[in-house]
């Protein structure tokens, strides 16, 4: 018999800035890799109160997945957006097409709390029964945690379930960056060169009336590797985005440099814009480089507003560009450094 356990929306408001709430002993949070799924600080540092709690009561820990873990960050982006907790309301189908049809339970947890403070989130949990059920479900094997920053706030959804496919590959949602495991860049570095078959801080998205393919890998090889994605114009709006997200802080950086190649039906060059900035709040356009069929070198300098905190880094191509293009552009990027 299938489970699903759904809370009542009206249940998951965690009201941390609220009410007091004692914070567990959670260490310092930073991004890391888990079976194959990078997370940022604040979903490692949850998923490792989970997995301490369910060994404390005997359990075996849950094992994080891909495909679970883009059904989450996604819900969990949406809730960023709206500003106010609600579940999934397509739960199911999301988590059976992403790798979980032989589910027999599926439960989900949903909360905000302090950007700073993952403890203080799990505590919430732990202090409310029905969440503190579904961390504690002897039938769960497997989780999908996704952690959204917007402002002072986390915005969290954990899926739980009992069945997983690794045929649904490596995750296509990469970790929002957050200020919480912010590393500072004081030197001149790479800060990708996709050197390795796929790096997960990569991914895409379309606006209206355009479509992306998902990022994709070349290597590892001899020659240059490289993360490129196909952009397909059906209107005359919209946009296509290749993407970075990292928890990067470019106080001391002067410039970045991008090596970058298309191709196109109408082999021209193509304008791609590169955006710095947050995925909520301020961001800054650095500026447009004419692409060529060849790779090459381009510098933008860094403006002061582009030496903060930054999350996310955008190659966008719009709509009147792909039209001028033949209708689509295979974008590649080879490398991105920063100056110092």
């Amino acid at each position: 018999m299938r489970t699903l356990r759904r809370l009542a929306a009206t249940a998951t408001v965690l009201a941390s800035f609220l009410a007091p709430l004692v914070a567990t002993g959670t260490a310092q949070a930073a991004a890391a890799t888990v079976n194959a799924v990078r997370l940022n600080g604040y979903e490692a540092a949850l998923l490792g109160d989970i997995n301490r709690t369910r060994a404390a009561h005997g359990m075996r820990g849950l094992v994080v997945v891909p495909g679970a873990t883009d059904v989450a960050r996604r819900w969990s982006w949406h809730l960023a957006g709206v500003q106010a907790l609600s579940h999934n309301p397509s739960l199911v189908t999301n988590l059976e097409h992403a790798g979980s049809s032989a589910w027999m339970m599926i439960s989900e947890n949903v909360g905000t709390a302090s950007a700073t403070s993952p403890g203080a989130l799990f505590t919430a949990y732990m202090n409310s029964a029905p969440h503190r059920a579904d961390i504690l479900d002897p039938g769960a094997r497997y989780v999908g945690v996704g952690v959204v920053q917007r402002g002072a706030a986390a915005w969290n959804t954990l899926d739980f379930t009992d069945a997983y496919s690794s045929a649904y590959g490596t995750t296509r949602v990469p970790a929002q960056g957050m200020t919480l495991d912010a590393v500072a860049v004081t030197t001149t570095r790479t800060l990708a060169s996709f050197e390795s078959r796929y790096d997960e801080r990569a991914g895409t998205n379309a606006a209206t009336g355009v479509t992306a393919s998902l990022a994709r890998f070349t290597g590892p090889t001899t020659a240059d590797d490289r993360v490129y994605a196909t952009f397909v114009r059906h209107t005359s709006t919209g946009h296509g985005d290749l993407m970075m997200r990292d928890a990067w802080s470019l106080a001391s950086a002067r410039s970045i440099t991008v090596k970058a190649l298309v191709s196109d039906p109408a082999r021209r060059s193509v304008a791609v814009e590169v955006i710095l900035g947050h995925s909520y709040g301020s961001s800054v356009s650095l500026g447009t480089m004419s692409v060529r069929q060849v790779a090459s070198s381009y510098t933008f300098a860094l403006p002061a507003a582009a030496r903060a905190y930054m999350d996310t880094l955008t190659f966008r191509v719009q709509s009147s560009t792909l039209g001028a293009s033949g209708g689509s552009v295979a974008l590649s990027v080879y490398n991105v450094n920063v100056n110092v």
